[in-house]
Order: C-alpha cells, then sequence, then structure tokens
C-alpha cells in the first residue's frame, strides 16, 4: 500500500470501528474499486489510491456502494456545468483572489486531533458585483477534492461547516442561485465521500431566519437535518 498515506494512531482507531475499515485488507479492496472502474467505458476518472479510498471510507468500505458513489461523482459533476465544466488551477487569479479574501476557511487542527474537520464559509464577505456564487461555488468545490486527497480528518471523521452570515444582504441571498445550490447539495450529498457531521448557521440577520425554512427547501433531506440556526 505504498501510495497510501498510513492513519495516525487515534484516526486508524476511528476507521476500524467506525468505517469498518481493515487495514490489512485495504490494498485488495482498492483493487477491486480500480478493476471496476477501468472496466466502465463512460468514466474517464482518477485512479489515484488515496483517490479510491476516499471512496471506500466514504461507504464504510462496500465495494458496491463505493462503485455507486464513484458513478454519481462524475455523473452529478457532468449535471452541473457551470461549476466542474470550468476548471480552473489553484493559480487562477479569480480562485486566489476568493481563497485570499477569507470566503472559505479551514480551522487548523492539533496534530493529534482525531476530530472532524471544521470549515467557515463567511457567506456576507464577497461582492456580488465582482464575483458570482458559481465562482465561489466552484472554489468550495475545490476545497472538497482537496479534503479527499488530503485531509483523513475528513475522510474518516468527517466534517463541519460553519455558515457565518454576518454581513449578508439581499444581494447576497438574491445571488444564491436556488437551483445550483440545490444541485451542489445533492452532489455534495450523494457524491462527495466524506461525511458531513452537521451545519451550523451564526449571526444570522433577523431577516434570513424567516427565509430559512424556504432556503431549506432546497437541501436534500440529510442536509436539512444537519442544519441548524
Amino acid at each position: 500500500m505504498s501510495s497510501v498515506r498510513p492513519l495516525k494512531p487515534a484516526l486508524q482507531a476511528i476507521a476500524i470501528k467506525e468505517l469498518n475499515e481493515v487495514p490489512q485488507r485495504v490494498p485488495q479492496d482498492i483493487k477491486a474499486l480500480r478493476d471496476w472502474v477501468l472496466k466502465q467505458p463512460h468514466l474517464h476518472a482518477c485512479t489515484d489510491d488515496q483517490f479510491l479510498l476516499a471512496f471506500l471510507r466514504g461507504t464504510k468500505f462496500s465495494v458496491e456502494r463505493a462503485k455507486e458513489k464513484f458513478d454519481r461523482f462524475y455523473s452529478l459533476q457532468a449535471s452541473i456545468p457551470e461549476v466542474f465544466n470550468e476548471r480552473r488551477l489553484a493559480t487562477d487569479p479569480l480562485v486566489l483572489d476568493i481563497i485570499r479574501m477569507g470566503i472559505l476557511l479551514r480551522l487548523p487542527l492539533a496534530a493529534d486531533d482525531p476530530g472532524p474537520c471544521v470549515t467557515i464559509v463567511r457567506a456576507g464577505s464577497y461582492d456580488t458585483g465582482k464575483y458570482k456564487f458559481q465562482d465561489i461555488i466552484r472554489v468550495g468545490s475545490m476545497f472538497g477534492e482537496i479534503m479527499m486527497f488530503e485531509d483523513e480528518n475528513a475522510t474518516v471523521s468527517g466534517y463541519v461547516e460553519i455558515m457565518d452570515m454576518a454581513g449578508v444582504t439581499g444581494s447576497h441571498l438574491f445571488a444564491l442561485q436556488p437551483q445550483l445550490l440545490s444541485k451542489f447539495s445533492t452532489y455534495a450529498d450523494e457524491a462527495m465521500p466524506t461525511r458531513q457531521k452537521g451545519i451550523h448557521f451564526i449571526n444570522v440577520p433577523p431577516a434570513f431566519e424567516t427565509g430559512f425554512n424556504s432556503l431549506k427547501s432546497f437541501f436534500p433531506a440529510k442536509i436539512k437535518n444537519l442544519s441548524e440556526l
């Protein structure tokens, strides 16, 4: 298993207990998933060991469920061309601007912390006249894929999102593009192999509380249950 990073002991214990991971069997599980992917003519997909392992962990090492989620990962990306058909590099000026503005922030964890990773989304911190909602979503999708490749806390213990609504105005709400939000929420729920543990909304303007239930109607049932003000 040379191309797979070993887990720290605390995370390995969680993977064994909660994800049904059997360390000695991981190489053959990865091979089984890769063999299936390579036989799918419609999938032109990444077959990196660490990437495939994220799907196995995300489905508690059910190879059949991992196949389904892997297929959904690519089919749902194809259904959101406004996000995924315009691939951008991490060095793209627009991407760098969004990252440097701190719209999306990853909180650092102590090296030995086995807990879920935490992301803060500062929903009111960008200029809607300069950036489109789909630009923010696109960078968020890049963060998600980085988690799959590089963050064992995310693939084993999951992740929590904190939606900081400070500074949100009518222009931010108008820019939300509910249909895109709905499609991307479905993608996050059904296709991403990382486990979402909760979405917490803070600094919510009173006007937003009234419309929150309407906004939640665009979320999949699982994400609705994880969301709280």
